[in-house]
């Protein structure tokens, strides 16, 4: 999500629609506002963002900054389910430490199955 889309930013007379999610960190609730042309200042949960308004394309892959824990989550879309899309909400790692996944990278085993194990 942009800054200028942010609603401590907005001028009071810009109007947002607002997806309510959870974070996947903490729990804590998160409001994604979201400008777009349509919008009318109703409040959405991510389990009943209508099909195929600008609502639910603004949404795929925004990101949300969660006040609570500092985390930021990505809002993505899912398969649409009768007159709902469907969306997942999950971390944003792209800045955190790799942690013990160096530990895998460039080796193999002596067989080649893709074990790091060395015999």
């Amino acid at each position: 999500m942009s800054d200028e889309s942010c609603p401590y930013k907005l001028e009071p007379q810009d109007i947002y629609d607002t997806v309510m999610a959870y974070c996947q960190s903490c729990q804590s609730r998160i409001d994604i506002p979201i400008v777009h042309n349509e919008a009318s200042n109703i409040q959405y949960q991510l389990v009943s963002v209508p099909v195929g308004t600008i609502l639910s394309d603004k949404l795929d892959n925004c990101k949300a900054f969660c006040n609570n824990c500092g985390k930021t989550n990505i809002i993505e879309r899912q398969n649409k389910v009768k007159d709902y899309e469907v969306f997942t909400v999950k971390l944003d790692c792209s800045n955190m430490d790799a942690g013990t996944d160096s530990w895998y990278e460039h080796t193999s085993s002596a067989i080649g199955d893709g074990h790091p194990r060395k015999f």
